[in-house]
């Protein structure tokens, strides 16, 4: 049976759940624009994916202010696009966000080539190797 209550939905409520949607469109836009050649490498990774996070961590933010704001005399419809919102952000969010962590606590690539008939001189781990004293690497 429905429920009957006295209470109206605020217009902000649903500025979450659409900030969450946009956020998750950005994201997926990122890769699918990148195979597409819509744009490059720059526009795909550094500023579509930081861009879609941001959007839906403020859609996140916004929904759970409309779940705690929501009167819990109401029926279960008026909690639900808030909880959906909160939920998508979390799990859209969560593999770009443990990406980026991990990445700030390894080395960054350097000195790489597909080429392996002529490649190149590895200059910075050339540089790392040598020894004081012109000493040799012990060869094993």
């Amino acid at each position: 049976m429905l429920q009957s209550h006295a209470w109206n939905r605020p217009g902000w409520y649903s500025v979450g759940p659409i900030l969450t949607a946009l956020g998750v469109l950005l994201l997926v836009l990122s890769p699918v624009g990148y195979r597409l050649g819509w744009f490059g490498i720059q526009i795909a990774l550094l500023r579509l994916v930081p861009l879609g996070l941001i959007v839906c961590g403020v859609g996140f933010l916004v929904s759970v202010a409309a779940s705690v704001k929501t009167p819990p005399s109401v029926g279960w419809s008026e909690w639900i696009l808030p909880a959906a919102a909160v939920a998508v952000a979390i799990a859209v969010s969560i593999m770009p966000l443990i990406g980026s962590i991990h990445a700030r606590h390894v080395p960054p690539i350097h000195d790489i080539t597909t080429d392996t008939d002529m490649p190149p001189a590895f200059v910075t781990l050339a540089a790392a190797s040598e020894l004081p004293q012109g000493k040799a690497l012990p060869r094993s």
